[in-house]
Parts: C-alpha cells; structure tokens; sequence
C-alpha cells in the first residue's frame, strides 16, 4: 500500500521552464549580431551540460551559463551593457509570478489526509524554498528535500528515511530522467506528469514496460490513480 507521495517541484507544482525560455529569448535578442538562433540555442545547452557537475542546477548555475555562453558565441566582443542585460534576465526568473496547476491545492488537501506528503527537487536551495513560501505550498507537505541529485541512490536514501518499504513510496514529476526512472530503480513508483517545457538534459526513454510506472495527464487525476493502485475508494 503506497504512503508516501512525493512530488517534484518546478514544473509539476508550478509554472518554471517558460520562464527561462524567456530568458533565452533575451539571450537570442543580445546575441543575434553574432549568431543564428539555433547556434546560440547549442552552444548555451552544451554550456550548461559542462557546468552542471560543478556549478548544480537553478537559476544561479543557468544565469552563469547564459552570461559564459554569451562571452564564447560573441569570442568576448559582447558590451558590458549586453552583458548586464543577459544577467538581468536570468535574475527575473528569482521573480517569476507563482503559476499553478488548476486544482493543485485540491489534490494536496485531500491526499494528505490519507498519505505523507513529500516534496523532492533539485535546484537552488535559497530558490527553491522561496518559491514553497511565495506559492503557500509549505503548509502541505511532511518533508521536503532539496537534493544535488535525484538519482536511485538519492531515492533510496530518502525512501529508508520514511522507515516504509521502497513500494509504499510514489514519486510523480515531469522529468523521466529524474522523477520517473530513478524513483522506479530505486523500488517505488514513478509517475510521469508531462509538461509542454522539459529540459533537454532532464530526457529519459520512457520505460514503458515498467510494472510500477504509470502516466497521467493531468495532476488531478492523482487521487484516483493512488486509489486505484491501493484498491481503496477515491
């Protein structure tokens, strides 16, 4: 019987990724006397898969990567002025609006009367609890873990730590390489939540012949797959 339910953060609790789209709009405005869109769209994904292992993930680490992949597509001919622009977009993304699913905080009110509520994300540590704060999302979670990494180790440690069996954990999110997959390695159940903005480092193949994986469209319809897989009524 699945009792605890975990939840990743940006994306599938709120709005995130078109934020830094939007920041790479600017980035492509800034650049664009040195190079095509596409160009800048390589060169600044493969800035950010150099940098992740030493720099993590957020919007720190991003806005770093935006201001080296700036400097390398222009050789260093960018204007401090051009630069200030590049960093101040990826600042805004500190201060996006908090955008929610329809019917979110529906379906963490009537989950957590029946499961233990967990949030597990990587990012930021300082932005990632501000967004908890600024969404009033806190308020309904048991733990929450912000993590380096959400690899099979990584699930494994936090599912030891609820002193339940590996199959009693369901983790839910919109990355397969991240929510679905290791969550699943790990013993637990991973449900993937797609959403229209994915990171192209967060892609996994789709493991669809997995027992304890599911799919679903929307985040409301979570209620009914936990009964469903706890054979209990919604």
């Amino acid at each position: 019987m699945i009792t605890h339910v975990c939840f990743d953060a940006d994306d599938t609790l709120w709005e995130e990724g078109k934020f830094f789209i939007a920041a790479e709009f600017v980035l492509a405005d800034v650049l664009a006397k040195y190079a095509p869109n596409e160009d800048i769209a390589d060169i600044l994904l493969g800035v950010e898969r150099a940098n992740v292992p030493t720099l993590g993930y957020g919007v720190k680490s991003y806005t770093l990567s935006l201001i080296e992949a700036a400097l390398k597509i222009s050789d260093y001919q960018i204007s401090a002025e051009e630069i200030a622009r590049v960093m101040d977009a990826g600042r805004a993304i500190l201060r996006h609006p908090m955008e929610m699913p329809e019917g979110l905080v529906d379906v963490l009110t009537s989950l957590r009367k029946s499961y233990k509520l967990v949030v597990i994300t990587k990012g930021d540590l300082v932005d990632q609890n501000h967004k908890l704060d600024r969404s009033n999302l806190r308020e309904y979670f048991d733990e929450i873990h912000v993590v380096i990494e959400k690899d099979a180790p990584k699930y494994t440690e936090i599912f030891d730590g609820f002193d339940v069996a590996p199959e009693q954990c369901l983790m839910i999110g919109n990355s397969m390489k991240s929510d679905v997959v290791p969550a699943i390695d790990a013993g637990g159940w991973g449900v993937y939540l797609p959403h229209t903005v994915t990171w192209q480092l967060e892609s996994a193949d789709e493991p669809v012949d997995a027992p304890k994986y599911r799919r679903l469209k929307h985040i409301s319809e979570l209620p009914a797959l936990l009964a469903e897989l706890n054979k209990t009524p919604v």
